[in-house]
């Protein structure tokens, strides 16, 4: 990549955006595209259904943010978004509460469509990046020698440098390129069981802050958070396993918060505000383009494109916020071999994520699913093992559980997967596909 380069990020969604802040800041030239036609103000629109249901920026997530847009949490301020200690602010029952103290694990406390509209206004306030609204990518163009050239759009072939898939865990790109006789990457998907229903309350109490109900499976299967927004209403969000969904009626819902005891008697008294919304799509999807043989050279994937981890777990735009920084290091090392080099360091860059919530997956995992080929069921029970030994009643260890699960402290060595393309090797007459996959696309 160089400067005065014609780079398209399709999506305009959080992992575009940042993203597109990252290119801008390189000197590129910079073209969002996005299908939707935006609101002006923040709100619900086609192309973000999970934005109804309760987001959580992990405190990684927020350093990172910190660093590409300096001056977010001030301008968001005056809008009533706050921060949130997850030690001190977070009523935890996991068989019953657990003590609040600090421990200096923070985020902020903000609907998602709040946080989206700021990031927008603020990539766009350079006047360098265009933001193309309501206009579809249709097809990935390749030039000569097999690299990204552009995209394809209703109205016609829009050339570029760079190619940046933002297009969320549903992108087309691997139909893209199968059109184009490219082998689609090597996937993983580990299939939890878990589902999820949201509906949005006003007045409930501001003595929790926050809530969050833990599952441990196979007995207590049922879960719930309970996130603030930067306004008066919350986010209530239920969360089943297999089998034991939330349901998507307003009286079943009530009926399912009924069953967690210290969430219904505060919720009986506030007001929902909101239909229910359900989420069942939540299994785990990473695409291994970094064991891509013959991925095209100047397309980038970033976010759930890349690597869309249960939504369960609330790391989607903390990864996001990851793959950024990624590409940021990336580019400040040196402009040659971008797209490789930027696929390796994201791969080693999520994998502790990776690890987490496959480690918690697969727990939920009825066979017969297979182990991913990072995280196998060893490793996923090892991780847990060592998430279980810290004493949530302890002030020191509880925060240093959630410094783990935050993405700030990697995991102990002995935790931590190998990359993909150190676990296999393919033998002779046997594709990347069928070698590095668990449960392949």
């Amino acid at each position: 990549m160089r400067p005065g380069e014609h780079a398209i990020v399709i999506g305009a969604g959080i992992s575009g955006l940042m993203a597109a802040r990252v290119l801008d800041a390189r000197g590129l030239r910079v073209t969002l595209l996005e299908r939707d036609a935006l609101p002006l103000e923040p709100g619900a629109r086609a192309g973000t259904p999970q934005a109804r249901h309760a987001h959580a920026l992990l405190a990684r997530g927020l350093v990172i943010l910190e660093r590409l847009f300096p001056a977010l949490e001030p301008a968001l301020r005056p809008d009533g978004v706050h921060r949130v200690d997850w030690g001190r602010d977070f009523a935890v029952f996991d068989e019953g509460w657990l003590p609040r103290e600090p421990s200096g694990v923070a985020s902020l406390a903000c609907s998602r469509d709040r946080l989206e509209h700021a990031l927008r206004a603020a990539v766009l306030c350079s006047g360098r990046v265009r933001l193309e609204r309501a206009v579809r990518a249709r097809g990935l163009l390749l030039d000569g020698r097999g690299e990204a050239a552009g995209v394809s759009t209703g109205a016609g072939p829009l050339p570029a440098h760079w190619v940046i898939d933002a297009m969320g865990r549903g992108t087309p790109l691997p139909r893209w390129l199968a059109a184009l006789g490219v082998d689609p990457p090597p996937t993983t998907r580990v299939r939890a069981g878990r589902a999820y229903a949201t509906r949005h309350y006003r007045g409930l109490s501001r003595d929790w802050g926050a809530l969050l109900g833990v599952t441990r499976p196979p007995d207590v299967t049922r879960g719930v958070i309970v996130y603030p927004t930067e306004t008066d209403w919350d986010y209530v969000t239920l969360v089943g396993a297999d089998g034991d969904a939330p349901p998507r009626d307003p009286a079943g819902f009530e009926a399912f918060a009924r069953s967690l005891p210290y969430l219904w008697a505060p919720l009986s008294r506030a007001e929902p505000i909101s239909p229910v919304w359900c989420y069942r799509d939540t299994e785990t999807r990473q695409r291994h383009v970094d064991a891509h043989p013959a991925w095209p050279g100047r397309l980038l994937a970033v976010g759930d494109a890349l690597c869309a981890l249960n939504p369960v777990h609330a790391q989607g735009m903390t990864v996001a916020a990851i793959c950024a920084e990624a590409l940021d290091d990336v580019l400040a090392a040196g402009r040659e071999d971008v797209t490789r080099r930027y696929h390796r360091a994201v791969a080693a860059a999520v994998s502790d994520a990776v690890t987490l919530a496959v480690a918690e997956d697969l727990r939920w995992c009825r066979p017969p699913q297979r182990d991913h080929p990072t995280v196998s069921r060893r490793l996923a029970r090892n991780v847990r093992d060592h998430l279980d030994r810290l004493d949530p009643r302890a002030p020191a260890q509880r925060a240093a559980y959630l410094r783990l699960w935050h993405l700030l402290d990697p995991l102990p060595a002995e935790l931590r997967a190998r990359p993909v393309s150190a676990v296999h090797e393919a033998p002779a007459g046997v594709s990347a596909a069928e070698v590095v996959g668990g449960d392949v696309e």
